[in-house]
């Protein structure tokens, strides 16, 4: 997930987007570096996030201004399956992962990091989230063997300053 200027740059297998300090041969390479669920890189002073790669479908559940909640599908019977399991649960237990997210542009997209966004076409996913910084959490929810999903939500942390 990248603001809308970084996708444009991101350059996939063809070179590396910004600066190669970290000696990587590709844009692509580097995400594939993080461990975990997730992680942030850094390019041009722009903050990405990468999503783990299960090989699997990836829409979003809930976005408002400070928050957004992405849907990992696993297993599953059916889209009406996975939005009725998610619209009947009251609360989840998210794990807060050890790092935030800068958002410094508001409008993000989220597209497969092993391909040019030139390429992509319709197979990415935009988002709007106010300016900050945004914890990231993960659910692995499963709550039943038909319905497997993996969640991750963003929360903007709130400021602690006053005008």
């Amino acid at each position: 997930m990248a603001s809308s200027y970084a996708a444009s740059l991101w350059r996939a297998t063809n070179g590396i987007f910004a600066d190669n300090s970290d000696e990587y041969a590709n844009d692509y390479q580097r995400a594939c570096e993080i461990n975990g669920y997730a992680g942030v890189i850094q390019s041009d002073d722009r903050s990405i996030l990468v999503i783990d790669d299960l090989p699997s479908d990836l829409a979003v559940y809930l976005n408002t201004d400070t928050e957004a909640v992405l849907v990992k599908w696993v297993g599953a019977e059916s889209d009406e399956k996975i939005w009725a399991a998610l619209d009947a649960e009251m609360e989840f237990p998210f794990q807060i992962l050890d790092f935030d997210f800068q958002i410094t542009e508001s409008e993000l997209v989220i597209f497969d990091s092993s391909e040019l966004f030139a390429d992509v076409g319709e197979n990415k996913l935009f988002l709007k989230l106010s300016l900050g910084v945004y914890s990231v959490e993960v659910l692995n929810y499963e709550p039943h063997d038909q319905l497997i999903l993996q969640l991750f939500r963003l929360r903007r942390f709130l400021s602690t300053t006053t005008p």
